[in-house]
């Protein structure tokens, strides 16, 4: 566990008191998500509702930003104080009906003994079975009233219900640092876990107190913000396509191999986004853990299931685009390849010429008369050809090499024969005499 605490979430940055719910906050961290991971948070929750929403997040560190990919489980427990139960409020009504017709049936099984009594009976006899029946009569009524107080005191007892508890559980899978190039991150960095809390106050939500509908309404929020961090996905591959423009136009002098392996990273953490996504709408938020049949709030649910299904048909584009840069790409690098081998046969065959001409007239006319270049006079015939042929024939591989050349290319081509003539020199003058 990285981190703990009780969070305000989904407030947003608004000042609106009625926006949001207070939640404790957990983030952990794991590598393996599976349906039987899920059933062992639920148990180990003891939550009477549980839902699971996907985790895309771009979070921005001193280090620079990080693409935090995931779940976020809601738990809530506790009765609730907005609604109460409608299982307890049957029972109390049924209880006090019931105990009513008793009570009138009591009071009519007397009035009919008393009635049926003997014609010849005495006055005081008639009044005492009359006394009788009213009093039976008080006690049934009082009894049933008393029934129906205790009934409909255990129907407000049980709507006023215990506070509710909720808990978010923050999830991570895994993580993608920009810093020296976009890579998965195998140590988490300080501060992650304070980063995610805060993103996930947005987007604001009116959260109800009711444990079924505020499961509901949190985790269809934070589903609609994972799907809001596309647009940030967006942007990163934005960035990429204008890196390898630059490149392409020679504006940068990043190797084409450090912006491929930066697409397959972006590659993997769309990927791994899109799972689960697709996971939260097949289970369905894993509402079948807790609900037989259809869940409440049945159309804040299905806003959630089209959230993760227009989720994982984005992200598909974005792993469709990445995966055509990176063919591209490929099929650059290897047009590089060739053009980097072009450039190399094209200055070999400049210096050869540049070397050859002169090493050639000298070879049949002879040194001997020229050396040692121990004067300016001798070391000028000697060296102006080998320097003006080897310049010029540098010059023109430059002109016709692949590519836009620029004066830096013809500057390091001049400062190239310049330093291959003062070696000749220095070579030339350290030649004994014949």
């Amino acid at each position: 566990m990285l981190h703990s605490g009780r969070r305000l979430l989904l407030a947003g940055s608004t000042a609106d008191a009625q926006r949001g719910v207070w939640a404790e906050a957990r983030c952990v961290v794991t590598t393996e998500l599976d349906e039987e991971s899920e059933l062992r948070a639920y148990a180990h929750s003891g939550s009477s509702v549980f839902l699971v929403a996907p985790l895309l997040r771009v979070v921005a560190l001193p280090q620079g930003r990080r693409v935090v990919v995931g779940r976020i489980r809601v738990s809530v427990k506790g009765a609730g104080s907005a609604t109460a139960n409608p299982t307890v409020r049957a029972t109390a009504e049924t209880t006090g009906d019931i105990a009513a017709d008793t009570a009138a049936g009591t009071a009519a099984k007397a009035a009919t003994e008393s009635a049926a009594g003997t014609a010849a009976g005495t006055a005081a006899k008639a009044a005492t079975e009359s006394a009788a029946g009213t009093a039976a009569g008080t006690a049934a009524k009082a009894a049933a009233e008393s029934t129906a107080g205790t009934a409909a005191g255990t129907a407000a007892k049980a709507a006023a219900g215990t506070p509710v508890e909720t808990a978010v559980d923050v999830v991570v899978q895994a993580v993608w640092a920009e810093n020296d190039g976009w890579h998965q991150e195998t140590e988490l960095p300080a501060g992650l876990a304070e980063a995610l809390f805060a993103a996930l106050a947005s987007p604001s939500h009116l959260v109800p107190d009711e444990p079924q509908a505020r499961a509901m309404v949190m985790a269809k929020a934070f589903t609609e913000g994972s799907r809001n961090e596309l647009t940030r996905l967006r942007a990163m591959r934005y960035e990429l396509e204008r890196r390898i423009a630059d490149l392409l136009a020679q504006r940068r002098t990043t190797t084409l191999r450090a912006v491929l392996a930066e697409v397959v990273e972006l590659s993997m953490a769309v990927s791994r986004a899109r799972d689960q996504a697709r996971e939260a709408g097949r289970s369905k938020l894993h509402s079948w853990l807790w609900s037989d049949g259809e869940p409440p709030m049945a159309p804040v649910h299905e806003a959630a299931l089209r959230h993760c299904r227009a989720m994982d048909t984005e992200l598909a584009e974005e792993d469709t685009r990445l995966h055509s840069l990176l063919s591209g790409l490929s099929t650059l690098a290897v047009a590089q390849d060739g053009e980097a081998q072009q450039r190399f046969n094209l200055a070999a065959a400049a210096v050869a010429a540049g070397l050859g001409l002169p090493a050639l007239i000298l070879a049949l006319y002879g040194a001997d008369a020229v050396l040692p270049l121990d004067s300016w006079a001798s070391a000028w015939r000697a060296l102006l050809p080998i320097g003006g042929t080897t310049l010029l024939a540098v010059l023109l591989a430059v002109r016709t090499m692949p590519g836009r050349a620029h004066p830096r290319h013809y500057a390091t081509a001049v400062v190239a024969v310049l330093a291959l003539v003062a070696i000749l020199f220095v070579a030339g003058a350290l030649a004994p005499a014949p």
